[in-house]
């Protein structure tokens, strides 16, 4: 990864990822501008050509914002019927359920919750069915 397209494989300060084997990953977001370069190594240890990215990726932050007490929900949301809210660890596993707030419906109480990064989901008992909202990340210092 450099600022600077093409991306110079030779400098280690490019080095995002060495010897990964996922499909995948995530990268912080960043308002600079990223190139990318990708090769492959084969089984013995050659490594192929490198494979630059065109233009700068765009990479968005898509996490709810919070300041570790407060959980801000998108006024995009707001028409749901939702009655309320499961927050689960990124694997699935329920951490938390939480009531839709009536004088701020906008705005969830997570300060009970440890640092790390969770699962936010709506419950509507109408449709007796609960939708992925989004991610968050709770980092207190």
């Amino acid at each position: 990864m450099s600022s600077t397209s093409p991306v110079d494989i030779s400098d280690a300060r490019n080095l995002v990822m060495a010897r990964f084997t996922g499909t995948s990953f995530i990268l912080a977001p960043s308002t600079a501008e990223r190139h990318f370069a990708v090769t492959a190594m084969d089984v013995y240890g050659n490594e192929s050509a490198p494979l630059q990215s065109s233009e700068p990726a765009k990479i968005k932050n898509r996490f709810m914002p919070n300041n570790g007490k407060l959980l801000i929900i998108p006024n995009r949301l707001q028409p749901m019927d939702i009655d309320y809210y499961i927050v689960e660890t990124t694997v699935g596993r329920f951490v938390r359920r939480i009531r839709t707030p009536k004088h701020k419906p906008n705005e969830l109480n997570v300060s009970s919750l440890k640092n790390g990064a969770y699962v936010l989901r709506a419950h509507s008992s109408k449709r007796d069915v609960s939708h992925r909202l989004s991610f968050f990340i709770i980092k207190r210092r």
